[in-house]
């Protein structure tokens, strides 16, 4: 079943907390714009999701659709692989454009970006060792 409870608590805490940031907004406790644009953005997400996590407890043929669809081996091995192109881009990009921003002159930027690309690659290189051993 791949809506349950607890996604359903999930998605009401979503329309919460951004009832909760438009409120501080409004009250002036929250001086920046983006506090809004972000309540108003959790709200529509958790809306989003109880009207789906609604729809498959009524439409058995959305249900089948959505549980076919989270057990497929094909959809597993897809989604994997998106995420490693994914990681391979980000690298690869984050590598050539701190390059270049080293080669501008923007040091901190550059710094930022090498410290991300790094981080990303400590977590590859714990994750494979961890896979190897359990595999």
């Amino acid at each position: 079943m791949y809506y349950n409870k607890r996604k359903l608590i999930i998605s009401s805490m979503w329309i919460v907390l951004g009832i909760v940031f438009i409120v501080l907004d409004i009250m002036g406790i929250a001086t920046d714009s983006a506090f809004t644009a972000i309540g108003a953005a959790w709200i529509v997400v958790g809306a989003l999701q109880i009207y789906k996590n609604i729809k498959y407890h009524t439409n058995e043929d959305y249900k089948e659709q959505i549980d076919i669809a989270c057990s497929d081996e094909r959809n597993k091995f897809i989604r994997m692989k998106a995420w490693s192109y994914a990681g391979y881009i980000f690298v690869l990009g984050s590598a050539v454009v701190s390059i270049v921003l080293f080669l501008s002159g923007i040091t901190v930027y550059a710094q930022i970006l090498s410290y991300c690309m790094c981080s990303i690659l400590v977590v590859y290189y714990i994750a494979y060792l961890y896979l190897q051993k359990k595999c």
